[in-house]
């Protein structure tokens, strides 16, 4: 999701995190070129992509943080979203055409009936992304499918839903709050918790709360009047992953992309140990992402800062 730009072997800045409130109507990929444009940069991409239509946190990556993009992809979000009872769109949202409009009465669903299908949500291990989505289907974005007619066919994902609460409901709308794991849509949410009530239903609110353990208490207000500071690489990295601090023969080897031995940490650690973690000098410099493996602890990506 970033250009990288070297120079001499160091690569040039600005590098860090910036976590955004995103307003309803821009995509994405419009904040992402509006913080190129604002900090001087092209090395700006961003940590899992929210709706046009969606709030709350996107989580800008410049420099070097691109190579956390993965690591901050995969951890959980937490959601908050309004579900609207009786009306299809093509995308699973308010911005999506109608496709089926269903007359309700004010009693059509009971709390006990609502409740049930809200816990086969939470059980749910599986679940098929909506039609209109960037996965790509023999080279083609789904959602290009969509526009020529088409009706993509997607298969299953595997996913979580860690946490399901109802917060607020009335006869045709629930709001919900969720936290999922990765590759989780809530568009589809709406849609399959229709299903199980037998009616069309779709977004048409969508908050992202939290990315990890990035939140709205640490996200500016976008667009910005004016350039932030970042949050810088190795916070960063040490709070979504974790620490282990090398030796400075270590740390050497780890610059090298060279396997490190367990006596060449810090802390003590078995060979058994297999989690990514954040590699940083005695002095708090992050030089690498690192894992346990059978043959020793082997360098995932270096960082040139």
């Amino acid at each position: 999701m970033c250009e990288i730009a070297r120079a001499c072997g160091l690569a040039k800045g600005p590098h860090g995190l910036l976590i955004v409130d995103k307003s309803p109507g821009p995509t994405s990929h419009d904040l992402v070129a509006q913080a190129r444009r604002l900090y001087r940069t092209k090395s700006v991409g961003h940590a899992g992509t929210l709706d046009p239509m969606a709030t709350g946190v996107l989580v800008l990556l410049f420099g070097e943080a691109c190579k956390l993009s993965g690591h901050l992809t995969a951890q959980h979000k937490r959601y908050r979203a309004t579900v609207r009872f009786g009306v299809g769109t093509t995308s699973d949202d308010a911005q999506g055409e109608t496709t089926e409009q269903m007359a309700l009465d004010a009693d059509w669903c009971t709390d006990s009936r609502l409740h049930a299908a809200l816990e086969l949500e939470h059980s749910r291990q599986s679940q098929v992304p909506p039609g209109v989505s960037a996965i790509r289907i023999d080279g083609k974005r789904a959602y290009r499918l969509v526009r020529e007619g088409a009706t993509p066919a997607l298969a299953p994902r595997v996913v979580r839903v860690e946490e399901l609460s109802l917060l607020k409901r009335d006869a045709f709308t629930i709001d919900i709050e969720m936290l999922v794991s990765k590759g989780y849509y809530v568009r589809s949410f709406a849609r399959d918790i229709g299903r199980s009530l037998g009616v069309p239903a779709h977004i048409t609110a969508l908050r992202r709360l939290a990315s990890g353990h990035l939140d709205l208490l640490q996200a500016h207000p976008w667009p910005l009047s004016q350039a932030v500071p970042l949050i810088d690489v190795a916070t960063a990295a040490t709070n979504a992953l974790g620490v282990l601090t090398l030796t400075e023969a270590g740390a050497a080897k780890a610059r090298m992309g060279q396997a490190i031995t367990p006596d060449e940490f810090v802390e003590k650690l078995g060979p058994d140990n297999r989690d990514v973690r954040a590699w940083l000098t005695e002095d708090g410099k992050l030089i690498a992402i690192g894992a346990g493996t059978a043959r020793g602890f082997r360098v995932v990506r270096g960082f040139n800062i």
